[in-house]
């Protein structure tokens, strides 16, 4: 149920964002006069659960911002679980994706702002026992929308706290099931750049 209104409160927010801001002027790519271009490149740390145990999820992403208002560019991620047994017998669970990234910014030149990351892209899981050899696989189409909260420290650097929730095609693995691939993930987000 939590997720289900996440996903729907991001669907609703999203339009609002970048469709509200300057609504007294008509911008397009050709009014050089209030035209501005940017883009940053940052890394994430973060925390996440995958299939019921804890995980560390790291990554990074960055982006073109047009007008201060809007990303567009790629992000990678990848988040793993290893267990250690007294025998010396390990059982693993790893994951990883990557894809477009589109970020709608609230607010883009104040020192506090919310923007609003989407990827759309794939990625894979894999559970592995004793040996990475020993190992079962599989690919998945995914959907990440999120919301991060962005903290302007100085005019070059941002740190974020970001939630977002990731979204999977099923797999058609009879071994892992589908939903290890889904869920919530914490960020804390470094990003450096021109805002």
């Amino acid at each position: 149920m939590a997720r289900s209104i996440f996903i729907l409160t991001l669907f609703l927010i999203t339009p609002v964002i970048l469709f509200s801001q300057n609504k007294n002027e008509i911008k397009s790519l050709s009014s050089t006069k209030n035209f501005s271009s940017g883009g940053y490149g940052g890394f994430s740390v973060g925390y996440t659960r995958t299939d019921d145990n804890n995980a560390f999820i790291l990554g990074g992403k960055g982006a073109w911002i047009i007008n201060h208002s809007l990303g567009i560019g790629g992000a990678l991620y990848g988040y793993s679980h290893i267990k250690y047994f007294e025998n010396g017998y390990i059982r693993g669970k790893s994951g990883g994706y990557t894809g477009l990234l589109i970020e709608p910014v609230i607010r883009g030149t104040q020192v506090i702002n919310v923007s609003v990351p989407l990827i759309f892209g794939g990625g894979g899981y894999i559970l592995f026992n004793d040996y990475i050899s020993n190992y079962t696989a599989f690919t998945y189409f995914i959907f990440v929308p999120g919301v991060e909260l962005n903290i302007t420290l100085t005019k070059h650097f941002r740190m974020a706290l970001g939630l977002d929730y990731r979204l999977t095609t099923k797999n058609n693995s009879t071994i892992i099931d589908s939903e290890v691939t889904r869920g919530f993930s914490v960020h804390l987000v470094f990003k450096f750049g021109k805002f």
